[in-house]
């Protein structure tokens, strides 16, 4: 271990698809001044061998710890495999199936050391799918070069940026003088949380010039969208998540101007994209959710969306040159002048 590192990547380990590959990206660094911290989460696969031949390569510390947390507090397992790390002043909390640009590290160092003053960097991100081929249809649009919190509440909430976790690094201090992670069941929102209270003082700084590819695998929380159990357990958490981030914005004195559609089409996303829904379920699920969120008047708007929302998916599925006309038609109108 390289006690002068200034970096500390971890990676709380459970799965064994990808690890591999994730491992594979990071001896791949330009630059290797880092120590890279692996908490097995007491996974059933054998970890282990995996990550050995790269002990080599890498400066790893490892551990297997003898209980599994993930599975019933995720961000605990997150602040766990953190308290691995030792002296270094900076933290990326990675994953066991993402994939670095071979120069993130380079370049992080190379902005750090003209932006003393920052304290919470991200990078752009692009998305692979579990071949490690880049989705076209998932199109993550780049970061500003400096984002405020409330800035980052809404264009994440309007949908103009994405927000995957493993593209942002932290100083430990900023970590501890915060009180960690914020924490939502799933970790849903968590990560969110955690850079709006992170941000608030000096904001979020993008790293230009390369990437973190995150990977749509099928096989993580993300990608399971027909679970009715975890749908509920999504919405639950973006409940508190909202309470959270208006009392965090009272407190601190900050104002956002989300519009109240805007938020309603964000929290109705799950509902939306869940295709094991029928519609009458779909529906009351929206009323259910959005009445105690926004009030009644707004629960009938969220049902009229959901519904319309899943008609716009059959028409584009089966009738694609019908919805196009339609489509095309609709803006034409919207863009015509008077």
């Amino acid at each position: 271990m390289k006690l002068t590192s200034k970096l500390a990547i971890v990676i709380p380990a459970y799965k064994d698809v990808f690890l591999q590959k994730t491992l594979e990206s990071i001896a791949k660094q330009t630059c290797n001044d880092f120590n890279l911290y692996i908490g097995d989460d007491c996974s059933p696969n054998n970890l282990q061998l995996i990550i050995e031949p790269y002990k080599s390569q890498i400066n790893i510390i490892y551990k297997k710890f003898e209980t599994n947390l993930g599975g019933l507090d995720l961000v605990a397992h997150w602040n766990r495999c953190i308290a691995l790390t030792q002296n270094e002043e900076w933290i990326w909390l990675f994953s066991d199936d993402d994939i670095l640009a071979p120069n993130c590290v380079a370049c992080f160092y190379n902005f750090i050391s003209t932006n003393t003053k920052v304290e919470l960097v991200h990078f752009d991100v692009k998305v692979i799918d579990k071949n490690g081929l880049e989705i076209l249809d998932i199109p993550v649009n780049a970061y500003p070069k400096v984002l405020s919190s409330v800035q980052f509440f809404e264009e994440k909430t309007k949908g103009n940026i994405q927000s995957f976790v493993v593209e942002y690094i932290f100083k430990r201090t900023l970590y501890d003088n915060e009180g960690g992670f914020a924490n939502f069941d799933l970790a849903w929102c968590a990560d969110d949380a955690t850079w709006i209270k992170f941000a608030s003082k000096n904001g979020i700084y993008t790293i230009k010039d390369t990437f973190v590819y995150w990977r749509y695998s099928g096989i993580n929380i993300s990608s399971i969208t027909t679970d009715l159990v975890v749908l509920d357990r999504k919405l639950n958490a973006k409940l508190a998540y909202l309470k959270w981030v208006k009392l965090f914005f009272l407190e601190k004195n900050i104002q956002c101007k989300v519009k109240k559609h805007i938020l309603i089409k964000w929290f109705m996303y799950e509902i939306t994209i869940n295709k094991s829904l029928s519609t009458f379920y779909r529906g009351l699920t929206a009323f259910k959710y959005s009445k105690n969120l926004i009030g009644f008047f707004w629960a009938i708007f969220s049902v009229f969306y959901v519904i319309i929302s899943q008609f716009k998916q059959i028409l584009l599925y089966k009738y694609p040159k019908l919805f196009n006309y339609f489509f095309k038609l609709f803006n034409s109108i919207k863009n015509s002048s008077i």
